[in-house]
């Protein structure tokens, strides 16, 4: 028979096989939405190509529910030395150790929105002109689904960001793919993880050693 700890690793090794589905769009009802292939993962360019990153769409209380689940048992595997077969980006595991995240974490997992934002500061440096013909306005590309975008005010996909809101404005566009997007996602997976693994031992972990 199976003891406990190999009972545990299997059904582990199950649900991320589950999480993260080989075929890059799963069917209808196939697999776990709760995760979803990292922006450079769909583009096939950049770093990080077999990365996964939280799913900012699934935020319903189920969902949420599962998500403590998720974090518990990789608190769990933590604690009891097992490896993680979950192919979380570098920018979810420092989410859930508690880490600062910077642009660099964003290259790692979006190539293109690191390419968007250098083209928008280069405008800003150009001149009022160059960045009125950009045409941004009040939304940031989203990582999933493709071509989604987020608002950052009411009405913001309609609204023109002038010249003299440009930092202000790419500033909040950092803050939101860093931190705001997927946030009620990450706290819940976190919440779960802290149930698992004492608060103290978080700096004393290496993402890298999992992720």
């Amino acid at each position: 028979g199976m003891d406990a700890g190999g009972l545990f690793r299997e059904s582990f090794r199950e649900m991320c096989a589950e999480l993260q589905p080989t075929a890059a769009v799963p069917p209808p009802g196939g697999g776990l939405a709760l995760l979803v292939p990292s922006p450079n993962q769909r583009a096939g360019a950049g770093p990080g190509r077999d990365r996964w990153i939280l799913n900012p769409r699934q935020a319903s209380a189920e969902d949420l529910a599962m998500l403590r689940f998720l974090g518990s048992a990789l608190g769990a595997s933590l604690r009891h030395g097992l490896a993680l077969e979950l192919d979380l980006a570098g920018l979810e595991w420092r989410r859930l150790l508690g880490q600062t995240l910077t642009e660099v974490d964003l290259a790692a997992v979006d190539e293109a929105f690191c390419r968007w934002l250098a083209e928008s500061r280069a405008a800003t440096a150009a001149g009022p002109a160059r960045w009125k013909a950009l045409g941004r306005v009040w939304a940031v590309p989203a990582s999933a689904p493709r071509g989604a975008v987020a608002e950052l005010q009411a009405g913001g996909a309609r609204r023109a960001v002038a010249y003299h809101d440009a930092a202000e404005y790419l500033g909040a566009c950092v803050a939101y793919r860093l931190r705001g997007e997927a946030a009620p996602q990450a706290a819940a997976l976190r919440e779960g993880f802290l149930s698992a693994v004492p608060g103290a031992v978080l700096r004393l972990v290496d993402w890298r050693g999992g992720g």
